[in-house]
């Protein structure tokens, strides 16, 4: 019988390290995950920021002026769409536009 109680206590130390783990691994996906739209938020900001140590017409005007060019990378961006949209880091030329827009 002492045996079998071995037995079962060395299965289920095996089990809650494998819970643990798993727990653990989720957490750290979703810690990751979390940091790219943060990470666009600051971009956004930085914007922001020069747009106030320039004039915001001119970065405004630079900004569309590179959407205006219809570059393969800015137009693949804007088509992003759905999580991938979500979790990329980098704002695309709209958002960037838009953030920097006078609010009506």
């Amino acid at each position: 019988m002492s045996f079998v109680l071995a037995g079962v206590r060395f299965f289920w130390n095996g089990v809650l390290l494998l819970f643990a783990n798993a727990v653990i691994i989720a957490l750290l996906i979703a810690l990751f995950i979390s940091v790219f739209p943060w990470a666009r938020k600051m971009s956004l900001k930085q914007d922001s920021w020069a747009a106030n140590a320039l004039e915001r017409e001119n970065l405004l005007h630079l900004f569309e002026k590179i959407d205006g060019l219809k570059l393969p990378n800015v137009e693949n961006s804007k088509r992003r769409k759905g999580w991938i949209a979500w979790i990329w880091p980098m704002p695309n030329m709209t958002e960037g536009v838009n953030s920097l827009a006078p609010r009506t």
